[in-house]
């Protein structure tokens, strides 16, 4: 079965569909704009915009990928999907991450970002100061798992 894949640069699965004869692209699937990615067991969420996201076609051997799309990751070749995480480092640090926070100012809820993978400090800390009014920030690095967590109050 063949499925078309969003995924952060990292490689990072946040949603994976099928439909029947249609190849649906990253535009098709974000509308341009965003993927909404849910905080489990909340209402929390962080909308990854489309402009750090890219999509892949890619066979799949499990269905398991369409209900838990963050377990897996893209492989290198692009052609494959393997589970996150399986290769993390105990050390982070100098890993490139993506990271997505989603801040809420005066009622608007908005997402902060970089374009690209910046690297990890000392102890996994993020390259840049959380902002303020963080919710929820989306975090993934190159080998470990996708990491989606309330950022503050």
């Amino acid at each position: 079965m063949l499925a078309s894949v969003i995924h952060l640069k990292t490689g990072h699965v946040l949603a994976a569909v099928t439909a029947a004869g249609l190849a649906p692209t990253l535009d098709d699937l974000t509308g341009g704009k965003a993927v909404r990615v849910r905080l489990p067991g909340t209402d929390g969420y962080v909308d990854v915009p489309a402009s750090i996201l890219a999509a892949a076609r890619i066979s799949l051997k499990t269905e398991d990928v369409l209900d838990h799309p963050h377990d897996y990751v893209v492989s290198p070749g692009g052609q494959a999907l393997e589970r996150a995480g399986e290769n993390a480092q105990d050390d982070a640090e100098g890993m490139p991450a993506v990271f997505v926070w989603r801040v809420e100012a005066n009622g608007v809820s908005e997402s902060i970002f970089d374009l690209d993978p910046k690297p990890l400090k000392k102890d996994g800390e993020l390259p840049r100061a959380q902002p303020p009014g963080a919710r929820q920030l989306l975090l993934a690095y190159a080998g470990g798992p996708l990491t989606i967590a309330d950022a503050g109050p």
